[in-house]
């Protein structure tokens, strides 16, 4: 009865395994894959392990889970603003089911982590963190074996592409004196 039952189990968690949604991400044009370049807060495309880009998913926008391992950006030239194609793998996604897609993308040294870039309030003319509009997906990865991965597509960047900037402090506190400035003024 024991062998029975262990024997049960580890099938249910063999097949539990692979109930997992799979994904691809390319930005680089060509086929039926999307132009989506990333340049940083100056406007030039994002090159090197400096910035990393990784894909989120899950069943709703307020689900969101990291699904593939941060990737860095091409250091060619002429690659620059893309990185070589991702495949996640959505735990929290069914196969053949909706699922909600986004890349994020940081600069390291804002943070060794999406999270943690777009809390940080280190101030760069290049900025810390882009996010893509959020992009309903039906999940790959379906059947024994499980099937390719769905090609995301369509997606668009928040910002333009452009990594968001967070101003200096100090042209914050200049902004602020001449509010006050300003209100001192018009009371006399």
């Amino acid at each position: 009865m024991k062998k029975l039952l262990i024997a049960v189990l580890s099938l249910l968690a063999v097949v539990a395994a692979q109930a997992q949604g799979t994904f691809s991400f390319s930005n680089t044009p060509g086929g039926n894959l999307i132009d989506a370049a990333v340049f940083d807060g100056t406007g030039a495309k994002l090159s090197g392990a400096d910035y990393l880009l990784q894909i989120w998913a899950g069943p709703t926008a307020d689900s969101l889970l990291a699904a593939s391992t941060p990737q860095a950006f091409r250091t060619q030239a002429a690659a620059a603003g893309y990185i070589a194609a991702v495949t996640a793998t959505a735990n929290n996604v069914a196969p053949d089911a909706n699922g909600i897609v986004e890349a994020r993308v940081w600069r390291v040294a804002a943070g060794a982590t999406f999270d943690a870039a777009f809390a940080s309030s280190d101030a760069s003319p290049l900025g810390n963190y882009l996010k893509s509009n959020p992009l309903t997906v039906k999940a790959g990865g379906a059947g024994q074996p499980p099937g390719l991965p769905t090609a995301i597509q369509n997606l668009t960047w928040q910002n333009g592409g452009k990594l968001v900037v967070i101003p200096e402090p100090s042209v914050i506190a200049l902004g602020v004196l001449g509010g006050l400035a300003l209100l001192i003024r018009r009371r006399k």
